[in-house]
């Protein structure tokens, strides 16, 4: 017995770990960049993007990508240490940067204005307006060969004048990416377990957790739970249980509509006593124990709470020579969120 106990808490440390380490791999904080060509007046000969669009084509559009990657990169390399991420890819971001170019001149000389909008909450809003002027390099013949220099400038003053005072802000020990209130988000579950054993199957359960959103869609909290399982065999009976569980919970995208990863590590209490013609031939006490168990899910958001089904896979310790000691379940339920 001691050794099956061993091989369980084994078991859930490693699926505890394993799950940490997926957290800690997505949480990452994402910027997105948006550029913006279309209202900028070229200081040389009146030329404007949709007449240097007209006259260089796909070189110009090569030579736009080419500028908006040399600044891009800068920031990346300055705040990669962070954990922080920018590119003009992420459908899911936690901040904007609309850079929009008022100048640029044959020099590299240009002149920017950057739009900030916090995402961190899942509402936009627009945090931060800035301009940035940046100095002349070489002269160039054309546009299509303008100096890559003032972006990598550019990278580097959006990285100290705006990256760097949201970092700031975020690591503070009173914000969590940005939040100005802690969330507390309560959730009721109704579930449906099988495939115990030969034996042991048909259970329900009903469970309760407070979560405190720790960062952007991530929560933890405390809950418990009451639940009933059916012992098929002969006249045995029903019997009831009462989990109590530290829960964690994950939400991958920042819509209205996402999947998410669920896990739940604690203690289950209640035992059960059974009579019957059989009961000489093996150890009719069933005493639960120590639990863990990992999902997946997808939630949608609706105007007030969240309603969500996930499917899991969970690990029981039994005190009994019958070994009945997994299951999976599928639940459905709902979620509040409430300001504190």
């Amino acid at each position: 017995m001691n050794h099956i106990y061993c091989t369980t808490m084994n078991r859930c440390f490693c699926l505890c770990i394993l799950m940490m380490m997926c957290l800690s791999t997505i949480a990452q904080t994402h910027v997105k960049i948006e550029t913006f060509y279309s209202v900028t007046e070229f200081e040389e000969d009146n030329m404007s993007d949709a007449t240097l669009k007209k006259e260089y084509g796909e070189k110009w559009a090569q030579k736009k990508e080419s500028l908006d990657q040399a600044c891009i990169n800068r920031m990346n390399t300055l705040m990669s240490k962070f954990n922080y991420n920018a590119s003009k890819d992420p459908s899911n971001f936690d901040y904007l940067l609309r850079i929009k170019y008022i100048e640029i001149g044959l020099d590299a000389e240009i002149l920017v204005f950057v739009q900030v909008i916090d995402n961190t909450n899942g509402t936009p809003k627009s945090i931060k307006n800035v301009k940035f002027h940046t100095d002349s390099y070489d002269d160039a013949d054309t546009y299509i060969e303008i100096s890559d220099e003032s972006f990598i400038d550019l990278g580097e003053k959006i990285y100290n004048h705006i990256i760097s005072p949201l970092i700031a802000f975020d690591k503070s020990p009173n914000t969590k990416r940005g939040y100005t209130k802690s969330r507390l988000l309560p959730e009721m579950r109704f579930s449906y377990d099988w495939w115990r054993s030969t034996r042991i199957n048909k259970g329900i359960n009903f469970e309760v957790a407070f979560c405190y959103e720790w960062l952007p869609r991530f929560s933890a909290g405390p809950g418990i739970g009451i639940g009933a399982h059916h012992y098929e065999y002969g006249d045995c009976k029903s019997y009831f249980e009462i989990p109590v569980f530290l829960q964690a919970r994950y939400e991958i995208l920042d819509k209205r509509v996402s999947p998410y990863l669920i896990g739940q590590v604690g203690y289950t209490f209640g035992d059960i006593e059974y009579q019957g013609w059989y009961d000489p031939w093996f150890d009719t006490q069933f005493k639960q124990g120590f639990f863990c168990q990992g999902g997946i899910g997808v939630k949608c958001r609706l105007k007030r709470g969240t309603i969500f089904t996930d499917a899991s896979y969970r690990i029981q310790q039994w005190n009994t020579n019958r070994k009945a000691r997994n299951m999976v379940s599928i639940s459905v339920g709902y979620r509040l969120k409430f300001d504190l």
